[in-house]
């Protein structure tokens, strides 16, 4: 009963390299008959290690050409990977990332921040009131110049009707700052203005009702707003009127 007998490994393709002899079950390897056709059991210890060897070796091409298959696909993830990047100028001059994995690559969305001050806020405002039937979804987000009243109970005992009031009595006695708004679709896809999706975007209204020299306010709180990049002497100049805001926005 013969084997498949696989002669790969004759490179010069002479015929005197080693063969490998796949053996089913149950099948006797014949060893290698010497030049003076004489058998002997050096012999066959001999072609049995040869048969050994050329096994062992053609496990190891085996492997190795598996290990270059891995990097090949790690190669060719990495570079869709590069290509799946969306890079976009920020307005604002930093940016803000919002990321997402998907099977393993990275993709990255920057979101450019659109800065309304009293020259621009008709035409932002105009802009947004555009996009209102696609972008339903408005996220608002304020900044004030911190919290100057406090509870004598501890935060986590209060009611929701408590917490309200002093959230209430805070705002309006503070002036506000900023206003965030963000637009989104009910599947949760922010504004792209007609980009598809390549830029997202968001605004950022500025005011000009909050005096530091004069306003109540937390000196923590300002600190943290102007690490956080808040011009407040710009906001005094070129900041938007709340009350003009307010008819501009229900108008």
């Amino acid at each position: 009963m013969q084997g498949n007998t696989d002669e790969s490994d004759d490179e010069d393709g002479d015929g005197d390299g080693e063969r490998l002899v796949d053996c089913p079950a149950g099948t006797i390897v014949a060893p290698p008959v010497p030049e003076d056709g004489k058998v002997t059991t050096d012999n066959i210890g001999s072609g049995g290690q040869k048969t050994q060897e050329g096994r062992k070796s053609k496990g190891k091409q085996k492997a190795t050409a598996k290990s270059k298959g891995k990097e090949k696909r790690k190669e060719q993830e990495g570079s869709k990977s590069n290509v799946g990047e969306k890079v976009v100028a920020a307005s604002k001059g930093k940016e803000k990332r919002v990321s997402t994995s998907k099977r393993g690559s990275i993709t990255i969305f920057r979101v450019i921040i659109r800065l309304v001050w009293a020259h621009n806020v008709e035409e932002e405002l105009a802009l947004i009131a555009s996009s209102k039937y696609r972008y339903p979804i408005i996220s608002v987000d304020t900044e004030f110049p911190g919290v100057i009243f406090h509870s004598d109970k501890h935060y986590s005992t209060l009611t929701i009707s408590e917490r309200y009031s002093l959230m209430k009595l805070n705002v309006d006695a503070l002036n506000l700052i900023q206003l965030g708004f963000t637009l989104s679709d009910p599947s949760g896809n922010l504004l792209d203005l007609g980009s598809s999706g390549l830029f997202l975007f968001a605004w950022e209204f500025n005011f000009n009702d909050f005096n530091l020299n004069s306003d109540l306010h937390s000196p923590d709180s300002i600190n943290l707003l102007r690490s956080s990049g808040v011009d407040f002497e710009r906001n005094r100049m070129e900041g938007i009127d709340s009350h003009w805001f307010a008819c501009l926005l229900v108008n």
